[in-house]
């Protein structure tokens, strides 16, 4: 219900917020733009070269499968106009960790459910980072699984997503997302933030490189 559908502009220039509510756009040749909004399938007519959305939204289908966490939605449109989308509810955003055993099984970690993603462990494995949905915002958090406490490290009006640890277990390279904007900090445990300098948001996702991650957060 919070989502937002933005457009790049030119390349280094701020993109444009044009719908507020829906999620997943995808704008189709008859000049309109279609999203998700609370499991329905809604379009509008979009000039494309101002920008703008220049009608009211139109339901076209409910219940499409969607997923309010990333605002993904399993629909797709043709060239030649066919839709294809998967029937069903708007998946739940209550999640529970397990272990993994060795054997295959499973063993609850923290059993109570809640809205985190990207549970990451610190380099000694006694701490988890990972983004909590705290009201309409992902926020970094730690828990602490031998004592079952969840630490909040954050709390401003923005979203932070893919933490990873620094070597030493100190800090945490965490992307923050803004509406459109999308910048790399890190955190210390200590909830001090420090901008790191040319630091791409993709690296954060798939980093590999932990040492070149320290020397930048230093």
């Amino acid at each position: 219900d919070k989502g937002i559908v933005g457009v790049e502009t030119e390349r280094g220039q701020p993109g444009k917020i044009v719908l507020r509510g829906g999620s997943h756009a995808r704008y189709v040749p008859t000049g309109h733009l279609l999203y998700i909004h609370a499991g329905t399938l809604y379009g509008v007519r979009f000039d494309l070269d101002r920008l703008e959305v220049t009608s009211p939204p139109v339901p076209i289908i409910e219940s499409v499968v969607a997923t309010p966490g990333t605002g993904g939605a399993q629909y797709s449109i043709a060239s030649n106009g066919t839709l294809a989308y998967v029937p069903g509810h708007t998946a739940s955003l209550d999640n529970r960790m397990h272990w993994l055993l060795p054997d295959g099984r499973t063993t609850p970690l923290k059993s109570t459910p809640g809205e985190w993603g990207n549970p990451r462990f610190s380099p000694d494995g006694t701490r988890i980072a990972l983004q909590v949905a705290y009201g309409s915002h992902d926020q970094l958090a730690i828990y602490d699984w031998a004592s079952d406490r969840l630490t909040q490290l954050t709390s401003d009006a923005a979203n932070h997503r893919f933490p990873t640890w620094t070597p030493d277990g100190q800090r945490i390279a965490v992307a923050v997302v803004p509406d459109l904007f999308r910048i790399v900090f890190a955190f210390d445990i200590n909830r001090l933030r420090i901008p790191i300098v040319g630091f791409a948001f993709n690296e954060v996702a798939a980093f590999e490189d932990q040492d070149v991650l320290s020397r930048r957060c230093e």
